[in-house]
């Protein structure tokens, strides 16, 4: 294979590539990611990086559980939730992204096979 080959796959390629990406970046944004926190007592839904939901258990407003820090301690319960969503969000986008890369095959020897010119 020569050099224009060899740029014509490299081409051919990226355009594949460019293509998938715009789908995975569609598919992405529709990944629904669950993040709890407390022992559920906080539970979030994001759909992409953004966030849908977020639910709170009725006992957290209950002061004879958390007293007088009760404010505190459902601000930081949210956190956890949201970070565990992202964190659920993260993996699952690695996975489709290492779909993406999965089955390009790119030329290793962008010269061309030097037994050719001989």
């Amino acid at each position: 294979m020569n050099l224009k080959d060899n740029l014509s796959n490299i081409l051919q390629e990226a355009q594949k590539m460019q293509e998938r990406m715009q789908e995975t970046q569609k598919e992405l944004e529709a990944i629904k990611s669950v993040g709890t926190a407390g022992g559920n007592l906080v539970k979030v839904e994001l759909e992409g990086r953004h966030a849908k939901t977020c639910t709170l258990d009725a006992s957290l407003f209950d002061s004879d559980l958390y007293g007088v820090d009760e404010k505190e301690v459902i601000e930081d319960l949210i956190v956890a939730a949201v970070n565990s969503a992202l964190e659920a969000f993260e993996k699952k986008s690695k996975e489709h992204i290492g779909q993406l890369t999965s089955g390009f095959q790119l030329p290793t020897d962008l010269l061309g096979d030097k037994k050719d010119e001989e």
